[in-house]
């Protein structure tokens, strides 16, 4: 097994409806945190063989929240198909927007492996500019298409030192990542 323990730290797990794998396999290896500040408790517990980082998620998170994934993720380990609801009306406590930056520099280092996972095209930017691997949770038929959008939006200043490093960038979507990284 290439990775049999890992820490995966998300707040919007819905995604996990989309992917391809034994999940009960993957669960069982996965431990999850879903806040900077839980994900910092759990890390200075326990080291993980790779660390999966989300773009986006909270400084801290509501008791009642961190229920309903944790009930999210067990109804997925089950089998039982569920519904995720992103966008109820929770309040989150302190910085949402890439605070995966934040995450791996006070807390990883490049000794470690660790992946950024998110639907956002500004973390796939600054995982880019960190040279971490970048997988959308989308699943695409275009494996190219962070590539695309990170050379188009650098526009111009994609120099010659950029243009070879983009083009070796580890990046590609869900699929992707459940093959070089999640299956057993």
């Amino acid at each position: 097994m290439k990775y049999p323990r890992i820490f995966w730290l998300e707040d919007n797990p819905s995604f996990l409806q989309y992917l391809e794998t034994d999940m009960s396999s993957l669960l069982s290896r996965v431990t999850w945190a879903h806040s900077f500040e839980q994900g910092g408790k759990v890390i200075s517990q326990q080291d993980f063989d790779l660390y999966i980082l989300d773009g986006d998620f909270p400084d801290r998170i509501p008791e009642d929240r961190e229920r309903y994934i944790r009930d999210f993720i067990c109804a997925m380990n089950e089998k039982r198909r569920s519904s995720f609801s992103f966008n109820d009306g929770q309040k989150y406590g302190g910085k949402l927007w890439n605070n995966f930056i934040r995450f791996y520099g006070a807390l990883l280092d490049e000794t470690k492996s660790v992946v950024v996972c998110s639907m956002s095209f500004d973390a796939a930017m600054r995982a880019f500019e960190k040279g971490l691997p970048y997988y959308s949770k989308s699943i695409s038929d275009d494996k190219n298409e962070t590539t695309c959008r990170i050379r188009k939006s650098l526009g111009i200043s994609l120099d010659r030192a950029l243009a070879p490093r983009l083009e070796t960038w580890e990046n590609g979507d869900l699929r992707d990542l459940t093959v070089r990284y999640l299956e057993a």
